[in-house]
């Protein structure tokens, strides 16, 4: 009797053995993962403090933003100077006069705004009439806003501004630079909101609009803009004599988001109704093959003009994002996604959703809707600036 009871307890008790060894292994496990899990953050975290991590952060942030939510507005429209305004206008450069006969048209269709990403620094030395006309034309619409183009001269590297010629100068509403943050991989992911020669005294393109609309309930002061400041960047090396200031990366349009989009020749020939126009945000850029400027980006090649409206519409709804340049955060959320769960990887494919779903919190921690790097758009017709150009 006595051995059959010793017979029949002694697996019972190799059970319990089991057991408790089987626990223990795991919890040395998941201790393991923990401990591994925090090496790799301070790793990457020295890495990271040291900037030898700027292509795996890009990579990083470049998949984040095919989770953007940047969404776009129905009042923002683009004419874009196309292959068939080309064939149907003619070879570029135009007479002034086209562009002014655009003017009167959305004048006349009561657009807000009209931004041309189109340079002027020069009058038509064949066509004086056409410039008078179009200058005539900015007057009369009143919210007018064009581009001045900042270049390095020659070999000694004299770096100038060059605004719009003053005819178009005098009679627009604003100015704006537009300059685009390329990386050394080739791709825009950052645009500095104010820019100029030994002061960033002019605003970019978006920020120009932005600030003229005279919509908003405020003015936009200096002290409101998002980004990193210039002391920042006292060692990455810009071009000499250019400032810059308040650096923001740019965020992208969701991939199921568009801009309405109308060929320059349709408006100017009366295709396009202009009624559709009443009260709009018109962009105005070429896209033409060889003409337009084509910029690479985290979710695929844009023109810049398109980029400079998604930029004002970040802008206005302050979804501008902060710098990534934090890749240890993202190792060790990832890693805490599964470390501390007491049990191995035992899925292929985890750390892959865990990844994916940190990147997807990713961009909505770095959208600039926090009150202290976000942009609440604001009244007030900014000034085009009291800068002295000739």
């Amino acid at each position: 009797m006595g051995w059959s009871f010793l017979h029949s307890f002694k697996p019972l008790s190799s059970q319990v053995s089991k057991s408790a060894s089987y626990s223990s292994l795991i919890s040395q496990q998941g201790l393991a993962l923990t401990l591994l899990a925090v090496m790799i953050s301070l790793a990457s975290a020295f890495i990271s403090y040291t900037q030898k991590t700027q292509d795996l952060d890009w990579l990083l942030y470049d998949n984040a933003m095919r989770f953007s939510q940047l969404q776009a507005e129905n009042d923002i429209v683009m004419i874009e100077i196309d292959d068939k305004s080309l064939s149907q206008i003619g070879r570029w450069p135009w007479a002034r006069n086209v562009h002014a006969q655009l003017l009167e048209k959305l004048t006349t269709a009561e657009a807000k705004i009209v931004v041309f990403d189109v340079l002027f620094p020069e009058l038509d030395t064949k066509n004086t009439l056409s410039d008078l006309q179009f200058s005539k034309a900015i007057k009369h619409h009143r919210k007018v806003i064009l581009p001045i183009y900042i270049e390095t001269l020659g070999q000694q590297g004299q770096v100038v501004e060059n605004p719009p010629h003053g005819l178009f100068y005098r009679e627009v509403a604003g100015l704006g630079h537009v300059h685009l943050q390329t990386e050394t991989d080739g791709v825009v992911r950052g645009v500095f909101l104010k820019e100029g020669v030994g002061t960033a005294f002019w605003p970019h393109l978006s920020l120009a609009t932005l600030q003229n609309l005279g919509d908003t309930s405020e003015s936009l002061g200096i002290d409101t803009l998002p980004g990193r400041r210039a002391d920042d960047f006292s060692s990455q090396g810009h071009s000499v004599g250019i400032a810059r200031d308040y650096y923001n990366l740019i965020p992208m349009p969701a991939a199921d988001q568009g801009l309405r989009h109308y060929s320059y020749a349709d408006i100017v020939k009366g295709v396009v109704d202009t009624k559709l126009l009443r009260n709009k945000i018109i962009f105005i850029g070429a896209t033409a093959a060889g003409l337009g400027d084509v910029l690479a980006t985290p979710i695929g090649s844009m023109n810049g003009v398109e980029l400079n409206a998604w930029i004002f519409q970040a802008l206005r709804t302050s979804q501008h994002t902060r710098e990534p340049g934090i890749p240890s955060n993202i190792h060790a959320a990832c890693l805490s996604d599964y470390a501390p769960r007491n049990r191995g990887i035992t899925r292929k494919g985890e750390l892959q959703r865990a990844l994916r779903n940190h990147l997807s919190s990713q961009c909505g921690a770095l959208s600039g809707g926090s009150d202290d790097i976000g942009i609440k758009p604001r009244s007030g017709n900014c000034a085009k600036g009291t800068r002295d150009i000739q």
